[in-house]
């Protein structure tokens, strides 16, 4: 069973901010005032010594937030009240330049949070129109549907290396034959747009993007491409446009500063998408590495398509990561959710019923290619859908 603490950071005044703990009921409280120069105190301190690049170590890091979160031992004696042996998802709504502090590195003095047994998640919540955050857990009776697009435009200097990372998210679902991939090519929102209208509302479960994400002139945008290749800084609207009549319950923007935000004045991408409909987005909070990445998405999906929750593929991820040769930067990995926070999205491979992996009923051949018409890396890209068979 997974319970929610809520961890609402709310202005009051001009001078102090309340942090309000609660469970299902917001309105059954515990409440913690703080002066706003400690926030801003805060602040200034993760720009110094998280967002460098010599960070205090992240044990100190994070035992500083649960300290400051812990004042009068109002976060400790909170957890208490959960029942023993149960999940805890912290759901931490921030504002006024807060909401880009590093809460996934929470530390109690003894171990990251995310290590703990049973374990605790942080995740960022995005306040809509509902004053708390509802678990849904209604999972597809079958294998885990991804689709994937992989933008890598010409003229951007650093070169993602994606085809790594699909590798890494089929070679970890081979073995279960757990997951179906459907992969769009052309790094194109409007081909992305065409692709997703050949399926059923609801066939996605995920929708997955690699590519680079930046902060310009206030506004996010995620680098896609033109029908030649070229880049095409894309809103979240534009986005949010492609997928509007086929929604996945989860999108993962796996790119560099995806999750990032500018000093709270300016959303981040993931949380731009979830103000244009989307319900939960998995991102990155700063510049990452490759491997890392790679890793991450081959770990994360290896554990949702089996029947674990989002929460729990998440945790076992930041787990791995942190056994991991590329340990350092675990914790960018950032959970934005919305109202509604997203449960297992398809049950365990064992389920009675359970719809296995489809085969393929066409096979590709030369006329089933259809040429983009321009080169990358000096070879000629083809936009295919491709299927992950028996």
């Amino acid at each position: 069973m997974l319970q929610i603490l809520h961890i609402d950071l709310k202005l009051s005044g001009s001078e102090e901010a309340k942090v309000r703990f609660f469970w299902d009921n917001p309105n059954e409280f515990q409440e913690l005032v703080l002066p706003l120069d400690e926030m801003g105190e805060l602040n200034q301190w993760a720009k110094l010594r998280y967002y460098t690049a010599l960070p205090v170590p992240y044990p100190e890091a994070g035992h500083i937030l649960y300290d400051w979160l812990n004042q009068n031992y109002r976060l400790e004696n909170t957890l208490r009240d959960c029942p023993h042996g149960e999940q805890i998802v912290l759901a931490i709504a921030a504002e006024q330049g807060l909401a880009n502090l590093p809460w996934e590195i929470l530390h109690d003095g003894e171990r990251f949070l995310v290590e703990k047994n049973p374990v605790i998640v942080p995740v960022r919540w995005v306040k809509g129109r509902k004053s708390s955050l509802s678990l849904h857990n209604q999972p597809n009776n079958r294998v885990l549907n991804v689709l994937f697009m992989a933008t890598s435009p010409s003229g951007v200097k650093t070169v993602l290396d994606f085809e790594a990372e699909e590798g890494q998210i089929l070679k970890a679902t081979e073995r279960k034959k757990s997951l179906c991939l459907t992969v769009e090519e052309s790094g194109n929102l409007q081909e992305l747009g065409y692709l997703v209208e050949d399926y059923a509302k609801g066939y996605f479960d995920v929708a997955h993007f690699t590519g680079h994400a930046e902060i310009e002139d206030g506004q996010p945008y995620f680098f896609t491409e033109t029908e030649l290749g070229e880049r095409q800084n894309s809103t979240a609207q534009e986005i949010a446009r492609a997928l509007q009549f086929n929604t996945p319950k989860l999108r993962f923007l796996s790119g560099c500063r995806t999750g990032y935000s500018d000093d709270d004045v300016v959303a981040s991408m993931a949380e731009a998408l979830l103000h244009k409909g989307a319900r939960a987005v998995l991102s990155w909070g700063d510049r990452v590495n490759d491997n890392l990445a790679s890793e991450a998405a081959g770990t994360f999906y290896e554990a949702l398509a089996v029947g674990r929750t989002v929460t729990e593929a998440l945790a076992l991820t930041y787990q791995a990561l942190l056994q991991s040769r590329e340990s350092g930067q675990w914790h960018l990995l950032r959970l934005y959710v919305a109202d509604i926070l997203p449960g297992a999205l398809v049950t365990p491979l064992r389920t009675k019923g359970r719809e296995p992996i489809p085969r393929p009923d066409w096979e590709c051949s030369d006329a089933s290619f259809v040429n983009r018409g321009h080169e990358k890396e000096g070879e000629v890209v083809w936009w295919v859908i491709l299927f992950l068979s028996l």
